[in-house]
């Protein structure tokens, strides 16, 4: 964590048809989302079942923040059988998400 921004490493296990599309939304303990800069996955290794690397480079968080919370999610698609094409929108055109709760993980930010 900078003043310029904050940079987060996520790793992912599991059927490659799944992690692939996992993606993750930050927010703060004042309930406000953090914003992605840049980022990237891949995979280490080539049999295509390797565990799967993100690296996010987000904004920095508010000095006042004392934790975060990743949420883990899969986006939903316009047709909801695939796995990649055009996202499914809401009336306000946000990509709709399907949140895994049980992947959620609050980061705890020390104190000097």
């Amino acid at each position: 964590m900078t003043t310029l921004s904050t940079r987060l490493h996520l790793m992912a296990k599991g059927n490659p048809e799944d992690v692939n599309q996992l993606q993750y939304d930050i927010v703060d303990d004042q309930d406000h989302e953090v914003s992605l800069l840049i980022g990237n996955s891949r995979r280490r290794g080539n049999n295509g079942y390797d565990d799967l690397y993100a690296d996010y480079l987000v904004d920095p968080l508010n000095p006042e923040v004392r934790s975060f919370t990743i949420k883990p999610y899969f986006p939903v698609f316009e047709d909801e059988s695939a796995q990649t094409g055009l996202y499914k929108l809401d009336a306000n055109g946000n990509m709709l998400k399907t949140y895994v709760k049980e992947l959620e993980m609050k980061v705890r930010i020390p104190q000097n």
